[in-house]
């Protein structure tokens, strides 16, 4: 894989390479406080925004080279990694910045989330932290008991010899089963059994309606889990340390200034 790098002298410890490009010239040069290179044998200027701001090399585009593309995403990536014997709980991100118009991934040494868009608060930008839906093992960190199925349970629809339930189970919610209840079920794989749909209850019975999941057997321990991305709790990312690259997802002017992320200690 190509890559374009630049060097700087006037890095601490006698310089470095601070920066990854997107666009892969013939040649560069600069002269006169500008930067000129060459593709396919035509000078481009860079220090311009004619343009809009990385968008390289869009004229050779437009004559037909199809190995262009026009508008290279600008982003940074670094590392938290504070205490890294210590396993944290990544919560929310906060940047610092001129533009909306960014997002972000981050990943762990656990596991991987997403940010589509930011929140402005005080002149930065917030957003929680969401771990994907189908990760099942933090899944138990934040599931409510329900209770164990009984002999009607049926395909996307479970239901308890109880008149109520735990009123935080709500409408959206994912639910799983932790296997049969006399089993030792701390070793037992989760089981998906759906989203809720609808929850109905008589004098005696409470019936959670799913969709889009397994079926439910006869004495099943069953739980509840908010859905992240819905939900208005973070579940945040484990982790002993977080890679996070935000995407400046704009040819206009973004600047960045600082990267923060909020966390806690993870206790298991």
């Amino acid at each position: 894989m190509a890559y374009t790098i630049t060097y700087s002298p006037n890095l601490p410890k006698g310089g470095g390479w601070p920066s990854f490009y997107g666009y892969h010239p013939e040649m560069m040069v600069g002269m006169n406080s500008d930067f000129f290179s060459f593709k396919n044998g035509n000078i481009n200027i860079h220090n311009s925004n004619d343009n809009g701001r990385a968008r390289f090399y869009s004229e050779e585009s437009t004559d037909g080279d199809t190995s262009i593309v026009v508008f290279t995403t600008p982003f940074i990536e670094t590392v938290f990694n504070e205490n890294p014997v210590e396993a944290k709980v990544y919560k929310a991100l906060k940047v610092s910045g001129n533009s909306s118009s960014i997002s972000s991934t981050m990943s762990t040494d656990m596991h991987s989330g997403n940010i589509s868009s930011f929140e402005k608060k005080e002149d930065s930008y917030y957003s929680f932290i969401n771990m994907p839906i189908t990760d099942t093992e933090t899944d138990m960190r934040f599931s409510q008991g329900i209770g164990v199925c009984n002999s009607n349970t049926a395909a996307n629809s479970i239901q308890f010899d109880l008149p109520s339930i735990n009123t935080m189970i709500s409408i959206g919610d994912r639910v799983l089963s932790a296997g049969p209840l006399n089993n030792n079920i701390a070793n037992t794989p989760p089981v998906f059994l759906g989203t809720i749909t609808a929850i109905t209850s008589t004098d005696t019975t409470t019936t959670i309606t799913t969709t889009g999941g397994s079926t439910a057997s006869t004495n099943d321990f069953v739980y509840a889990v908010p859905n992240p991305l819905t939900s208005d709790e973070s579940h945040g990312l484990t982790g002993h340390y977080m890679i996070t690259k935000i995407n400046m997802n704009s040819s206009s002017l973004v600047e960045l200034y600082a990267v923060d992320a909020d966390k806690m200690k993870s206790y298991p």
